[in-house]
């Protein structure tokens, strides 16, 4: 049972950090090699361009253990 436990609240844990890298690297965009991501995790951008001046930026963190987190946001110019 306590191993459980801990394995549910380390993955918690992952998913949160996967969350605040995932907005990290929101806010960075275009420079996210300058995020240093823990061992084994993998991230990956996803540009749509939408209408004439703008695009969405789509970042999803792979963390080791859980799932994946997505998060979006519009650039315009």
């Amino acid at each position: 049972m306590q191993s459980v436990l801990l394995a549910n609240l380390s993955q918690a844990k992952e998913q949160q950090q996967a969350e605040h890298i995932a907005f990290q690297l929101l806010d960075i965009y275009p420079n996210t090699d300058l995020i240093e991501l823990p061992s084994n995790w993998l991230y990956r951008i996803m540009i749509t361009p939408y209408l004439d001046h703008c695009h969405i930026v789509r970042i999803t963190v792979q963390p080791n253990l859980g799932n994946s987190v997505t998060q979006d946001r519009w650039y315009c110019y």
